[in-house]
């Protein structure tokens, strides 16, 4: 997040110069090696307690990242839909995670719905990024984890120690594995993706370049796709020869932040530009990678703030964008062939939108607002957003939707 560090008046957090160039990022991400390791489940001080919305499990679930405030949220999607005012209102259960510093940034979950992959970490609000969040230098620790953790009964069946701190999440579409992309912490900078076998746990390590910060798997199950902010760059790969692709990178210029594959079999991906290169405004690039070693820009386009968060939209020619605007956050909604502004709805609070979930049935998003501490309702067919109350603490800063298209 190299411009929203520079507004901060701390410089790049990474330490890396914005203006890096293509050798450059090809320079930072080295030659691939592969490391194994394996790691025990462990017994936790995880609790667990139930909430007004039921006994039962609701039909589909929605589950924060609730960051300092040290737990889970899993919150009734429906209640959320039909009203709800407050977090309490739409609150099924509650994890508590009380020995896992910082808290969980972010999560994801399997296929099934039956267990959350959760990052814990500081991810870049380590820094000075962290005072537009309400987490002031120094008080966030630069230590963290991935949690495996079974969501019907508040389990954390596994407690792993990533390569380097890990931040983005994706889940293979068979379930049998997790990919971090491992950001690192303040001091220490992350150079690696890893494989988590979702059976016994176990680590492999990939080599990128610097910074991976977010991370994305084909709904077929063969490429994956991540990005890396102070490499100023992105690697694709097949996911049964990741060795083979990620050590090759392409330049995107500017600072990427999230990214995310189309999955309309046109072998297409997205990546969204903080900090875009072109002047102030922020961008999203569309690239064409059927070739993961020599990805295609297909058109890049100029966006109003500082945008963030990316997921594919209500259509299949649509994605949906947040970006910091003003005072306010807008989510908007883009033809992704043309680049035309479909329609743009502001959250009239400040927060950081560190990520969306876009439900094309409903015809709605949720976004996490840190900094605000609330997560916003957004309804694209009333053109208005609802705002939740959520916690005290900076959070939360993420969620996944059951069910959701990866």
């Amino acid at each position: 997040m190299a411009l929203l560090v520079a507004l901060t008046g701390c410089g790049d957090a990474s330490g890396t110069d914005a203006g890096a160039g293509a050798d450059e990022a090809e320079a930072s991400s080295g030659d691939t090696e592969t490391e194994t390791t394996d790691t025990e489940t462990t017994d936790t001080d995880a609790t667990t307690s139930t909430t007004g919305v039921g006994e039962q499990r609701p039909e589909r679930l929605v589950v924060t990242a609730d960051w300092r405030a040290h737990r889970l949220s899993l919150v009734d999607h429906a209640a959320l839909l039909a009203g709800a005012q407050t977090r309490e209102d739409a609150l099924w259960k509650t994890i508590e995670l009380p020995g896992h510093e910082p808290g969980p940034l972010e999560v994801e979950l399997t296929p099934d719905g039956t267990r959350a992959l959760v990052a814990v970490a500081p991810g870049f609000f380590g820094g000075p990024v962290g005072s537009l969040v309400g987490a002031p230098i120094g008080s966030v620790p630069e230590t963290g984890s991935l949690l495996v953790v079974e969501l019907d009964t508040g389990t954390v069946l596994a407690d792993i120690q990533t390569t380097e701190l890990p931040m983005g999440i994706a889940v293979e579409p068979d379930g049998s594995a997790a990919w971090t992309a491992n950001f690192g912490g303040e001091s220490v900078p992350g150079f690696s993706v890893d494989r988590v076998d979702l059976q016994d746990f176990s680590v492999t390590a990939y080599e990128t370049a610097e910074r991976p910060e977010q991370i994305d798997i084909e709904a077929t199950g063969q490429r994956l796709i991540v990005s890396c902010a102070a490499g100023q760059a992105g690697a694709v790969a097949f996911l049964d020869d990741p060795q083979g692709g990620l050590h090759t990178t392409f330049y995107l210029a500017g600072d990427p932040s999230w990214i995310f594959f189309l999955d309309d079999f046109e072998r297409r991906a997205v990546v969204v530009r903080s900090f875009g290169g072109n002047g102030d405004s922020g961008n999203y690039t569309l690239l064409d990678v059927s070739y993961p070693i020599d990805a295609d820009t297909l058109a890049v386009e100029d966006l109003d703030g500082i945008p963030y968060a990316g997921a594919k939209g209500l259509a299949e020619d649509e994605i949906v964008v947040t970006a910091l605007v003003g005072a306010g956050v807008q989510v908007s909604r883009y033809h992704i062939d043309n680049g035309v502004l479909l329609q743009s709805i502001t959250i009239p609070v400040s927060g950081f939108p560190l990520g969306v979930s876009v439900d094309a049935q409903s015809r709605t998003a949720l976004v996490p607002l840190p900094g605000a501490n609330a997560l916003a309702v957004v309804d694209f067919d009333a053109g208005e957003a609802r705002v939740l109350p959520w916690q005290d603490e900076p959070g939360p800063t993420y969620l996944a939707l059951e069910g959701a298209s990866p």
